[in-house]
This record gives C-alpha cells, structure tokens and sequence, in this order.
C-alpha cells in the first residue's frame, strides 16, 4: 500500500483461510502493545486489562482496562502500554 499515513507502518497479513471471514486471537502478554501495522482486514480490540497510549489512523488518545476499540481497514494503529509497565518494581 502507497498511502502516504501507511508509509512506515508494518504491512501484516492476517491467516484468513479459506471459507472464514474472520480470525479471532488472545494476545496475552507483559505489556498491551503493537507494532505501527496495517491490514486489509477490519479489527475489533478489547482491552481486559491495563492502560496505555493508541494511536490509530491519525488519532492519538489513551485506553484502558475494559475499552473496546473497532479500527478501519487499512488503518495503520499501534497500541502502547504505560510506561509505567516498564519500571521495574521497587523494592
């Protein structure tokens, strides 16, 4: 894709297979965070847990525990945690 906004975002296919529409996946990880990517497909976030900083299309705005995010096709997005979550914990 030669969109200007999608230039140095990452390109990713999802693993659609034949017959589905949809792909449903639970990313569990340390910290809620994404790489600037894109894709052809339309996507539904649900945060269960955390808070952080989105950034989609040309919008930038925090989330939390509980938010629900529906992002466009071919929107580049990214999310990031707090950086909060990266301080290792005092003793």
């Amino acid at each position: 894709m030669t969109n200007q906004k999608n230039k140095n975002a990452i390109y990713q296919k999802l693993p659609l297979t034949r017959g589905n529409s949809f792909v449903i996946n639970r990313y569990t990880t340390p910290h809620f965070e994404t790489p600037w990517h894109f894709h052809e497909e339309y996507e539904l976030v649900y945060c269960e847990t955390g808070f952080g900083n989105k950034f989609i299309g040309n919008s930038f705005s925090p989330y939390q525990q509980g938010e629900m995010a529906f992002i466009g096709k071919n929107v580049p997005h990214l999310f990031k945690a707090d950086n909060s979550f990266y301080e290792p914990e005092a003793n």
